[in-house]
């Protein structure tokens, strides 16, 4: 027998799964700011050993680092999403064969 969470978590689950579409972009929203965390931290130190030893920063190096920060924060953002998919999705077919 399901108990009230798992009740409400089908009923939200069987809403939620005919509009995924519309929840693409705010679902991968959280994962883009932790994609765009780790970016930064992957890509800002090469930027500051340039800077550090007077190299030439010019503006194609800056827009290849903008553009790496962002396919970064892209991908991690829709792997998140993607796994969010997959274990909700996951308990939801576990909890409908526990109810019939």
């Amino acid at each position: 027998m399901l108990n009230e969470e798992e009740k409400r978590f089908i009923a939200y689950w069987e809403e939620v799964s005919g509009r995924k579409n519309s929840l693409m972009i705010r679902k991968m929203l959280p994962g883009f700011m932790w994609g765009f965390v780790l970016g930064c931290a992957t890509i800002l130190p090469p930027f500051a050993l340039m800077k550090k030893k007077n190299l030439e920063i010019t503006p194609g190096i800056l827009l290849i680092f903008f553009f790496s920060i962002l396919l970064i924060g892209i991908f991690v953002g829709y792997l998140r999403w993607k796994i969010y998919l997959e274990k909700n999705e996951e308990l939801y077919r576990q909890l409908k064969l526990r109810m019939h």
